[in-house]
């Protein structure tokens, strides 16, 4: 079968409603013709159709953020990035939207634009223990400490037992050399929570540390 048939084939089972078997062949088509522009669309069209419909009805519900943090988890950055960004020009003063946004950044390694969604993110809801923890982790990577251990330091004032927020307050005291300060928060993060294997980890490495 010709591409152009192929193409051909798995547009018609989008247009059916067969969207599940559209990606599939799509997919095998850039698998074999990476550069094909029609097959990378369309496979970005599939996978941001139920999301971007929000675009449409006005309104922006868990039931469209859900497939767009399904895309996130599933490595489809890109897509993702897709989606976000016609979402935020609908919806700009949408929190648990700009956090998500943030999200995708941060894992795209775009620390920069995840800082400013985090942040633009708390000037709508300042009490979300996780945004800050997000903030703290992107500038964290990013090389601002102080501003990260202060984000940390935020999220635990809103939530004490946050297990994440802890682990990378103790990631961030261990590499600046603050060697009680980060045996604590890992301590009480690994009584929270147990088994966490990269907590653990990172107890024994703060302990040899101490020991060294």
């Amino acid at each position: 079968m010709s591409v152009e048939s192929e193409l051909r084939k798995a547009s018609t089972l989008e247009k059916r409603g067969q969207e599940a078997e559209a990606i599939k062949l799509y997919s095998s088509l850039l698998e074999r013709f990476p550069n094909n522009k029609r097959a990378a669309d369309a496979v970005m069209r599939v996978r941001t159709k139920s999301i971007l419909s929000a675009t449409k009805t006005g309104t922006l519900t868990p039931e469209h953020l859900k497939p767009l943090i399904g895309l996130c988890e599933t490595g489809h950055l890109r897509e993702a990035e897709f989606a976000f960004g016609r979402l935020i020009k609908a919806f700009p003063k949408h929190a648990p939207l700009l956090n998500i946004g943030g999200v995708i950044y941060s894992r795209l390694q775009a620390f920069g634009n995840a800082v400013d969604c985090f942040r633009r993110s708390l000037t709508l809801q300042p009490d979300v223990a996780s945004t800050h923890s997000n903030l703290g982790n992107a500038l964290l990577e990013s090389g601002d400490v102080e501003s990260a251990e202060k984000a940390f330091e935020r999220a635990l004032e809103i939530a004490p037992r946050d297990v994440f927020a802890l682990s990378n307050l103790g990631r961030l005291l261990a590499a600046e050399g603050r060697f009680d300060d980060a045996e604590e928060k890992f301590r009480l993060s690994l009584s929270l929570v147990k088994p966490v294997f990269h907590i653990v980890f990172q107890l024994l490495l703060s302990m040899q540390l101490i020991l060294t």
